[in-house]
């Protein structure tokens, strides 16, 4: 790590024919960011600092969600104090041999986790954790067949990283609060308590299916704001042209699941309902719209909203920090204008 001076104040110093003039600081620094660009360094959001080493932000990052991964309980998560502390194993050859520098890499480092959406903080007890979505190893008995499962997606793409991104993004939402995480499943309550989840089987070769659950409390405008958020975010994620959906059809009195083909062919007869093939209760085959008189809120995309600005405040307290550990202040004067 080294400061846009100290680099600048270098190069003035090396064996250069270049003179200094008033513009050469900006030509510079407009250097800088063209390095920048191709990856060779990384300019940080706070202390006007430049990493020259730029994959060592991926290697501590690596580092820590092995060790998240690794950890007994299974939960995903780990104190972010741990981790500005860089208190979590990683080979001796890799770190950085300044604690300080090694700190401050760290604050970067959990910014990058926010703001891509790899990780959310969450408020414990004992203060403050990053919750890694995809890196929980706890099971649950329930899964893969969940009770009061109604939609799946299958879909083509970064199968880890598009789960990953959606489960934090849910919890940003403003309307779905993360409840249980599993793994591969995370479970979400709304402000009424009706609790929505997904599980995602990672089929392998870049392709995974979300299956979609909830409990009889969830609203049907509830179950379609969570899927449409879901869809929304696979159309941006995934490979579009790879996304199929599939209702699932359960009797709600039985539970007995009808197949697919069952569906497919009672509604090209022109019904849409069945009855139960064990209880011989009416299952109804209407879905998406068809299950709501009320045309569709802009609900969804003001949950898109508010996961963008709580992603945005996540990174921006990590860049408080880096700046509290810079003495990077930003400074605001103000004057009465009577007192001019």
């Amino acid at each position: 790590l080294s400061t846009f001076d100290d680099l600048y104040r270098a190069f003035l110093a090396s064996d250069t024919t270049v003179s200094e003039t008033k513009d050469l600081p900006a030509q510079f620094e407009t250097c800088i960011g063209r390095v920048e660009s191709q990856g060779l360094i990384r300019r940080l959001s706070f202390g006007n600092l430049v990493l020259l080493q730029p994959e060592l932000l991926d290697a501590y990052a690596a580092a820590l969600v092995n060790a998240v991964r690794d950890e007994p309980d299974g939960l995903g998560s780990i104190q972010e104090e741990k981790v500005r502390a860089c208190d979590f194993a990683m080979p001796k050859d890799e770190r950085l041999a300044d604690k300080e520098q090694e700190r401050l890499l760290s604050i970067a480092m959990v910014e990058d986790l926010l703001r891509y959406e790899i990780a959310l903080r969450e408020h414990g007890e004992d203060g403050q954790y990053l919750v890694f979505p995809a890196q929980s190893t706890r099971e649950n008995p329930d899964l893969p067949d969940p009770e009061g499962k109604a939609v799946m997606f299958g879909f083509e793409g970064p199968v880890q990283n598009i789960y990953a991104a959606l489960a934090v993004r849910l919890s940003h939402s403003g309307v779905f609060k993360k409840k249980e995480l599993w793994k591969n499943a995370v479970t979400y309550t709304t402000k009424v308590g009706a609790t929505c989840g997904m599980f995602l089987r990672n089929i392998g070769e870049g392709r995974g299916e979300l299956t979609l659950f909830f409990d009889k409390s969830a609203s049907e405008e509830t179950r379609l704001n969570f899927e449409d958020y879901i869809e929304l975010h696979l159309q941006r994620r995934a490979l579009p042209e790879s996304i199929i959906r599939r209702r699932i059809f359960v009797c709600g009195n039985c539970g007995e699941p009808l197949t697919q083909g069952q569906a497919t062919r009672r509604k090209e007869r022109g019904y849409n309902w069945i009855d139960c093939p064990v209880c011989g209760e009416r299952i109804s085959l209407l879905d998406r719209e068809e299950r709501l008189t009320a045309a569709r809120s802009s609900r969804v995309l003001e949950m898109d909203r508010a996961a963008d600005s709580q992603r945005d405040r996540s990174a921006a307290q990590s860049i408080v920090q880096g700046k509290q550990e810079t003495k990077d202040f930003d400074v605001f004067l103000c004057h009465n204008g009577k007192n001019k």
